[in-house]
């Protein structure tokens, strides 16, 4: 079944990226954008509408932050999904709406874009 919403990855580990794009085509979603660098997702936010904005970890959480912000006010219908490893305590509440731990991604994103949705 295709799904409609378009959905921004930013994350730097590539295998990560990739992975996760071919996990949501599998689950429908055809609108999917990949972005290495906050400054490559930042371009996309401004080229691109998204529903979906998952922001993985960052080297600096001002960058998190920049990204959040600037995604808030570009695109205010989109949710702001925070990634991050169990390892790295980087991203706290205050960043984004949902944060899930890439080790347990693909058991619970979906849930989250449902219910959102």
């Amino acid at each position: 079944m295709a799904r409609t919403a378009a959905i921004l990855i930013c994350d730097r580990e590539e295998l990560f990226r990739e992975t996760l794009m071919n996990f949501l085509l599998t689950a429908g979603y055809q609108q999917i954008a990949l972005a290495t660098t906050v400054k490559e997702a930042l371009r996309l936010l401004h080229q691109n509408q998204f529903n979906y904005v998952l922001i993985g970890n960052t080297r600096q959480l001002s960058l998190a932050r920049r990204l959040k912000m600037v995604a808030q006010r570009l695109q205010p219908q989109a949710r702001i999904v925070c990634m991050k490893s169990a390892w790295l305590q980087a991203f706290d509440g205050t960043i984004c709406q949902s944060i899930i731990l890439k080790e347990r991604i693909y058991e619970s994103l979906l849930e989250v874009f449902e219910a959102s949705a």
